[in-house]
């Protein structure tokens, strides 16, 4: 449902290089279905430093990963990096991370403000659970 809002909303939708992998091992046909109007994003630069600092955090090397992907991923057709919003539906991985987004929020300013453009003007992202999201997407559609 979610999937479906998002596109009827027109909002572009990305998934990380690891997701198709792991789609693809799955089940090739309803990947090849879910991913086809997908965009994957590609590591950018400073992805993998900023992996690396989301995992003295405390997060898995997975999920400091993705988080990264909302800050450097790229698009590289739009070129452009970054994603507004996250959706997951790990609970863990979103309360640990509201919970600490105050230091997650000044030590990643500590890190973009070293930065060259384009690089210096990353965003975090929001993390949302994907009924979170829905609930957004109806009320905006009311």
């Amino acid at each position: 449902m979610v999937y479906q809002a998002l596109r009827q909303a027109g909002l572009l939708t990305y998934v990380t290089p690891e997701t198709v992998n792991s789609a693809r091992r799955r089940d090739p046909l309803i990947a090849a279905s879910l991913l086809t109007p997908l965009t994957a994003l590609t590591p950018g630069r400073y992805l993998r430093r900023w992996a690396r600092r989301l995992h003295d955090f405390g997060f898995s090397r997975e999920d400091s990963v993705i988080l990264a992907y909302g800050s450097f991923g790229m698009d590289t057709r739009r070129q452009t990096f970054g994603a507004e919003v996250i959706m997951t539906t790990d609970q863990p991985l979103i309360r640990r991370f509201h919970e600490q987004h105050d230091s997650i929020a000044r030590r990643f300013q500590r890190m973009i403000c070293q930065l060259t453009l384009p690089y210096c003007l990353a965003q975090l992202p929001t993390l949302m659970s994907l009924d979170a999201m829905l609930t957004v997407l109806i009320k905006s559609e009311g």
